[in-house]
């Protein structure tokens, strides 16, 4: 404070924050600002003035700590989004491989495979649900026919060997 007063004796303006403790013992922010006085081009005092900034630091921490939480919830629900998609390949995959296996050992760990699987799918969903709480239900644009291919990609171990229409390029084929 000394050397900013100092300056503003010497003609240049000061700004600085500090840290105050009153009377009644409760911390505040100040923002201190000295400018010079001057008397026919000559600086002849420094006014001094101090406001309390508390609440406005307080604010600004509090809107800073819930753009990150948002930023984190973001980050947590793309994530879980991503990893939702491999472990549906996985389980859609071990489902198929399940289908078609008759040895016992390998459909056991077939099982423990797919059982992992859809807890941890179970734990996203969680992860997901964390993230959306508070987060409007926007609608995004989506490409229904990569959706229709992914799904059918998924689950083809179920249905492959009925005889059902076999959809190549966006066209059913009977």
């Amino acid at each position: 404070m000394r050397a900013a007063f100092e300056k503003a004796a010497a003609g240049e303006s000061q700004r600085s924050e500090a840290g105050l403790i009153p009377c009644d013992g409760e911390p505040r922010r100040a923002l201190i600002t000295h400018s010079p006085i001057y008397v026919e081009g000559t600086v002849v005092g420094v006014l001094g003035l101090v406001r309390d900034i508390t609440e406005e630091k307080q604010e600004t921490e509090q809107a800073m700590r819930s753009d990150k939480l948002r930023a984190l919830g973001q980050l947590a629900w793309g994530v879980a989004h991503n990893f939702n998609n491999s472990l549906t390949a996985v389980i859609g995959y071990t489902q198929l491989v399940l289908n078609k296996t008759k040895d016992p050992a390998i459909e056991r760990h077939l099982k423990t495979v797919e059982k992992a699987a859809l807890d941890a799918a179970k734990m996203v969903q969680r992860i997901q649900n964390f993230a959306r709480q508070g987060k409007d239900d926007a609608s995004a644009p989506a490409d229904l026919n990569q959706i229709i291919r992914d799904s059918l990609d998924l689950t083809r171990s179920r249905w492959r060997d009925d005889d059902l229409p076999q959809i190549e390029n966006g066209r059913t084929e009977l």
